[in-house]
């Protein structure tokens, strides 16, 4: 017991010197071997609304440019000559009868930082990166880089799902995808990282299930929490726990584990994960607290009062509603109007119509309640997150919706558990 306490004690404070040491190392770049590209981005922004849509009418298909704007912003205002101070306070520039994207440009286009405003409650590490790649690549390239990146991570996942007979599991990961409009993810920054964290920790969690070492999910999914906290902005955090899980899981099942076992490893699994979570971001008001010599939890509590409970005119049980019914609307079956209803209905003929007439299917005699139960709660806890940041998921229900990929994976994997699959395939396991 103590060695283990040690051992994730390591690294935990492993994880945050190196992050930390990253943000730092990326203040020290020059801004002059940055500027060329970093104008290049400014002027991208200054062209672009501080949200667009990439489909007309179709609020999940929102591009959230002022955020990525702001992160530019940030990344541009690290400071060489005082690089701790600058990573911590994070400031990013705002110009007088300009926004968030003009705000950016101007403090490029005329090397000036104009009106400098404090982001410090987060860590924005994607600003260290962002530093980092704008040595060589504009915003433009940067977008492309990393829809190259996620898609090569997603496609390596499948690969190693079917490869190793978990054909149900590959097929569900794609539709749990498909339904948060995953192609508006990497043209985002704002929405890119969870997903690119989700990614390789589900690479990760199932190759490690692949060969029975379930002793190391819980520093697995401790680093997962500790670099979601370093790279988010309040997003979808939560798919970088449950759909790692949920595969794992799957994959024990196929091991034939048991569920008490099943449940206590997803217990210590979440447990880890909050830790790394929460802990990060405590790190990073105790460290800035200790870099800036003065309380910086005035600056933060403010807004965490806001985002559990800011007033938007409703009364609670409507506030509450809304906040989960505006990210279930966003689903896209639900927002894409005619072509998400055609896909709804390809989804029912594919996977039960069919199945049913040909006999593909039959409900089982025997179902595991607990496993169900399982699946079942960890498909909630976005909901649950909506509910507790309410007022957050009412206003940015356009991003926040996403984490609903991993309710809609732990949905089929529910259906799965109630239904015996009869098809006969060499290469596929039970469908179950």
């Amino acid at each position: 017991m103590v060695r283990t306490v040690i051992r994730y004690c390591t690294a935990f404070v492993l994880a945050v010197l190196i992050l930390t040491a990253l943000l730092i190392g990326a203040a020290k770049i020059p801004t002059s071997a940055i500027q060329q590209n970093m104008l290049e981005s400014g002027e991208y922004f200054n062209s672009k609304e501080q949200a667009e849509y990439l489909t007309e009418g179709v609020l999940a298909s929102q591009l959230h440019y002022s955020a990525d704007a702001t992160w530019c912003s940030i990344a541009y205002n690290l400071n060489s000559e005082q690089p701790m101070e600058s990573a911590m306070w994070a400031n990013f520039s705002l110009w007088e009868r300009e926004n968030y994207n003009g705000g950016f440009y101007q403090s490029v286009l005329n090397k000036a930082p104009g009106k400098l405003v404090q982001y410090l409650r987060y860590w924005h590490g994607p600003a260290a990166i962002l530093r980092f790649l704008h040595l060589f690549l504009n915003i433009r390239q940067v977008y492309i880089l990393l829809s190259g990146l996620m898609t090569l991570l997603i496609v390596v996942l499948l690969i190693i799902l079917f490869r190793n007979h978990l054909l149900p599991e590959a097929v569900v990961f794609l539709i749990s995808l498909f339904m948060v409009s995953i192609w508006i993810v990497p043209l985002c920054l704002e929405y890119v990282w969870m997903f690119l964290v989700m990614v390789v920790a589900a690479i990760a969690g199932v190759k490690m299930s692949l060969k029975g070492r379930y002793q190391y999910c819980g520093i697995m999914f401790l680093l997962t929490g500790i670099i979601a906290a370093y790279l988010d902005f309040l997003t979808t955090e939560t798919i970088t726990l449950l759909i790692p899980l949920l595969l794992i899981l799957r994959i024990r099942r196929r091991q034939k584990t048991t569920t008490k076992s099943d449940w206590i490893i997803t217990l210590k699994s979440c447990f880890a994960w909050l830790i790394g979570y929460v802990g990060m971001w405590i790190m990073k008001w105790v460290i800035a607290s200790i870099v800036l010599k003065q309380n910086v939890m005035p600056y933060v509590t403010h807004h965490i009062d806001e985002r559990i409970g800011g007033d938007v005119g409703l009364t609670l049980p409507e506030y509450l509603w809304q906040a989960v019914s505006r990210n279930v609307s966003r689903l896209f079956v639900f927002d894409y109007g005619l072509a998400g209803a055609i896909m709804l209905v390809v989804l029912i003929i594919l996977f039960v119509v069919i199945p049913v007439w040909k006999n593909w299917v039959s409900v089982k005699t025997q179902i595991n309640k607990s496993r169900v139960m399982l699946f079942v709660s960890l498909g909630l806890v976005p909901y649950v997150r909506y509910l507790v940041l309410h007022n957050h998921s009412y206003g940015h229900y356009c991003f926040t919706y996403r984490a609903q990929a991993a309710s809609v994976m732990a949905l089929c994997f529910v259906i799965l558990e109630l239904v015996d699959i009869h098809i006969k395939r060499e290469a596929v396991l039970e469908g179950a």
